[in-house]
């Protein structure tokens, strides 16, 4: 990223603030409409001094992550499947595109018949909304792997573990990479519907709570720290290509 990259977006969130304060006074709008910052910013600090919060948080971050893990690794399965064996391909791909197009919010019951209420809903849900990113992007990137670098490769002698290496590999990672930004956030997405719908715990049952008891700062103060914990787990697949892809990360910084 350029000199004062992070610049441009300090000074768009400190404009929305202000957006926000001055539509709040201005508008005379009631606080259990929408609370000015400052009273957002106070019942965010409030939440974090509380061990039931890092609980809470704890339980969010459990279910994203191991709905994220089981995403990518079932993902990366069925990605190498459509892409190595021409007739899965074509006909299972256009069933996993159309199970794309359900609503996954409709399929929270089914998870809740099945698994009841708790974690294994959660990571359950987590896991099917984020499992389509990866599966899509591993199957584009083995697919990219040009036929003629196996073929130059073959007749040098080379055996289907180093083509694996010195071809499928470095044409998968970028695409794969790019699924898993996506899948995580789509993970945490999905762990926080079901933690409206069918948690016990985690920040999206604690909105729940705070707006049935009134609380609407606090509701929005742990908005406020799901934001931030979206963002930590975003953080999480840059760094993975920085450390994986470090000639691409360089060249995406330059822009």
């Amino acid at each position: 990223m350029r000199d004062g990259g992070w610049l441009l977006p300090i000074l768009a969130t400190g404009a929305l603030i202000a957006l926000w304060k001055a539509g709040v006074t201005l508008g005379g709008l009631s606080p259990f409409v929408l609370p000015p910052p400052e009273a957002v910013l106070a019942a965010s600090l409030d939440l974090l001094a509380r061990p039931a919060t890092w609980a809470h948080l704890g339980s969010t971050a459990t279910a994203c992550l191991a709905g994220f893990a089981i995403a990518a690794l079932v993902g990366m399965g069925l990605g190498i499947l459509l892409a190595r064996v021409p007739w899965c391909d074509r006909a299972f791909y256009p069933l996993v595109v159309a199970f794309q197009g359900v609503p996954k919010i409709a399929l929270v019951p089914l998870f809740i018949l099945w698994l009841g209420f708790g974690m294994a809903t959660r990571i359950a849900i987590a896991a099917t909304i984020a499992l389509f990113p990866v599966v899509v992007a591993t199957r584009s990137g083995l697919r990219a792997a040009e036929a003629r670098h196996h073929d130059v490769l073959r007749l040098m002698g080379a055996r289907p573990g180093q083509r694996l290496v010195l071809v499928d590999l470095p044409g998968l990672l970028p695409h794969l990479l790019t699924g898993l930004e996506i899948a995580i956030m789509q993970s945490f997405a999905g762990a926080t519907v079901a933690e409206f719908l069918a948690g016990r715990s985690g920040l999206g049952h604690l909105v729940v709570v705070s707006l049935q008891e009134l609380r609407v700062a606090e509701a929005f103060g742990v908005v406020l720290i799901q934001s931030a914990l979206g963002l930590c787990f975003y953080a999480l697949v840059p760094l993975l290509r920085r450390l994986l892809l470090p000639w691409q990360a360089a060249a995406v910084q330059r822009y």
